[in-house]
């Protein structure tokens, strides 16, 4: 009954020249033939019989084959453009939590899939979202790069141009955030500062405590993020005053040396727990205190920055040269 064919953009296998009634017989009767009972009445209408087979997609990935099962996920979704956004949004829903339930390469395959059905239609992009954020997740999860646009350019584009419920969007930003981090992209702090600023009030603030606090280690971690009062004025990390994380975000936006050999000397477990990594965070804290003296004045002697900087006098020179090479700062030695 099943015929493949792969477009340009998407490879989604489709259905070609038959009713869509007797396809959606067919696939009633596969189901059924499997040992699942659909609980259907004699002469259902096509949208019944599609939206009970998606409910019940979950026993079918457990008894088909994977090639089956991919049949028949196909088969639900070309009738999804024919649909009121009603039924689309019952019909997805049901798809991805049973797809969703456990994660492996294959089910992953499924969700793509889902998705570059979504694609092609209009008028869906909060359903797109979720889809996406699913995706992921899973490829997080699984340890495999996604397939589709996974910047934050992207997801700002998305969420600019739809109607999006604010939580299924803070969602998505964490997905992007966890996917970033785990595959080590400097972009990760800037998704996490992103979700941070959809939190305005001091209720909503307080609730994003654990957003906040991974957002302060992100950028923390990232060499490259050396301007970081920026945070200072977000809500949530604002009510994270008087914390631990918080002290310490204060002392890599305008503390020195000395203060952070005093944190971490006092607060080593902290640290360690949130993996931070000391060696890391030790040429950051320098570097940024380098700057603060460059700021300072124009002129700066090996004594102090070797008493400022915590380093052997012997090492500042060499220092000096890796922070003119990385252009954080302009100097003559």
């Amino acid at each position: 009954v099943i015929e493949t064919l792969f477009t340009k953009m998407t490879a989604v296998p489709v259905f070609m020249g038959i009713q869509e009634n007797k396809q959606a017989l067919e696939l009633r009767e596969y189901i059924e033939s499997l040992g699942i009972d659909l609980e259907l009445e004699d002469d259902p209408k096509t949208s019944s019989v599609v939206l009970k087979v998606a409910q019940n997609f979950g026993p079918c990935l457990e008894k088909a084959s994977e090639s089956e099962a991919e049949a028949v996920l196909n088969s639900l979704l070309s009738f999804v453009p024919s649909f009121s956004l009603e039924d689309v949004e019952k019909v997805i829903a049901s798809l991805r939590d049973q797809i969703s339930s456990v994660i492996t390469e294959f089910r992953l395959k499924l969700l793509y899939n889902i998705y570059f059905v979504l694609d092609m239609m209009n008028g869906i992009d909060s359903l797109r979202l979720e889809i996406w954020t699913n995706i992921l997740s899973a490829s997080c999860r699984l340890g495999i790069q996604p397939r589709i646009p996974w910047n934050l350019k992207q997801l700002v584009s998305t969420l600019a141009a739809g109607n999006i419920d604010k939580a299924k969007a803070k969602e998505a930003y964490r997905a992007l955030h966890r996917t970033l981090r785990h595959f080590k992209k400097q972009e990760a702090s800037e998704a996490q500062v992103a979700l941070l600023r959809m939190y305005s009030s001091s209720d909503e603030a307080a609730a994003a405590a654990g957003d906040a606090e991974q957002c302060i280690i992100d950028v923390i971690e990232d060499p490259e993020a050396l301007i970081l009062d920026h945070l200072l004025a977000l809500a949530p990390v604002d009510a994270l005053k008087g914390s631990l994380v918080y002290n310490l975000l204060r002392i890599f936006v305008e503390g020195s040396m000395a203060d952070y050999s005093d944190f971490y000397s006092q607060n080593r477990d902290f640290l360690t727990e949130r993996g931070l990594n000391y060696e890391g965070n030790l040429r950051k804290i320098r570097l940024l205190t380098l700057i603060s003296l460059a700021a300072d004045s124009n002129e700066v002697s090996f004594d102090v920055m070797a008493r400022d900087l915590n380093l052997e006098r012997e090492k500042i020179e060499e220092f000096i040269i890796d922070a003119i090479r990385a252009k954080l700062i302009q100097a003559k030695i």
